[in-house]
């Protein structure tokens, strides 16, 4: 095994990790606010890929339905759009689904389930508008880009090199607002949405605005991985889980910590899966949901907390 082979690998991992990051940050917003786990964020994730390969094709459908809705969009104007609409199916979930629990005090678990319920609603949706095959983005969607780009030893895909230039846009994108004046108040929500509230701050604005990021993050997410690969209504569901993973791995609730533990996890399962294909040919790839999980237990049993060690503290 080669220092190139293990730097190729790296370079792999760090690229699912950087959409490991973005899909968990999502997750870790309604976290840090609502004490639930939204598993709409999965749905989201591919109704914002299907978003924005429709509006650079031209046209809806695939299954019961077919649209054409006569405008092809380039990449970057499709992408835009596409996940501020995902932001938008984000408010609205939290409209039809969480506030009207939340003002009946429902306990979370009701919210969990209902959330898993509106998720498969969802997905089914996606599957009898579009079908259950898998769609490909345009071949020309990159523009003029070549499919890889020679970093010495290391072969990097051009859709790579967009994944992690966007994350760091997102990353400084949420930085930027973590200092402003909205930033501020919407980590005083997530700190203690009791005292926020006797500070004069509407909770429940911020947590509008918390499922439009949440939601936000999950279409940018899943147009990434549908560039990277293709598109099927049920791609997000795996997404899901190992985003739930990657936000234990980091911490619950903790935003620094969602995007180490999808950097940590994207970078361990491509080191993982390189070593075991390396020596017994393609038994790794099958096995790389396990290996997720397999870190999963492992910080469950010895860090419960997450890496950054930060523990959840009862709120008033």
């Amino acid at each position: 095994m080669t220092a190139g082979y293990l730097l190729q690998q790296l370079a792999n991992g760090l690229s699912n990790g950087a959409v490991y990051a973005i899909f968990a940050l999502g997750y870790t917003l309604v976290f840090s606010i609502l004490d639930i786990l939204n598993f709409t964020q999965g749905a989201v994730f591919a109704v914002g890929a299907y978003l924005t390969y429709s509006l650079m094709t031209g046209h809806i459908g695939g299954g019961q339905l077919h649209l054409h809705l006569g405008l092809r969009l380039p990449l970057w104007l499709a992408f835009t759009a596409g996940a501020l609409i995902s932001g938008l199916l984000g408010v609205a979930i939290e409209f039809l689904v969480f506030r009207p629990l939340r003002r009946r005090r429902a306990d979370p678990l009701l919210a969990l389930v209902a959330s898993i319920g509106l998720a498969t609603l969802l997905v089914n949706a996606l599957q009898l508008i579009y079908g259950a095959q898998n769609h490909n983005f345009p071949f020309h969607a990159l523009g003029s880009l070549p499919p890889v780009v020679y970093l010495g030893p290391v072969i990097v895909r051009s859709i790579q090199l967009i994944i992690l230039g966007v994350t760091l846009l997102a990353l400084a994108a949420l930085w930027l607002f973590s200092r402003s004046r909205y930033g501020k108040a919407l980590f005083a929500v997530a700190e203690n949405p009791a005292v926020a509230s006797l500070l004069g701050i509407s909770v429940s604005r911020y947590i509008v605005w918390t499922f439009f990021l949440s939601g936000l993050l999950g279409g940018i997410a899943g147009t990434l991985v549908g560039l990277s690969y293709s598109i099927s209504p049920y791609f997000g569901q795996n997404y899901g889980l190992i985003g739930l993973a990657v936000i234990v791995l980091g911490g619950l609730g903790d935003i620094p910590g969602a995007v180490v533990g999808g950097l940590v996890m994207g970078v361990i399962e491509a080191l993982t899966v390189g070593v075991l294909d390396f020596y017994i040919s393609g038994v790794g790839s099958g096995y790389q949901d396990a290996i997720s999980f397999g870190i999963l237990l492992l910080v469950l049993l010895f860090r419960p907390q997450g890496l950054l060690g930060r523990k959840l503290v009862q709120r008033v």
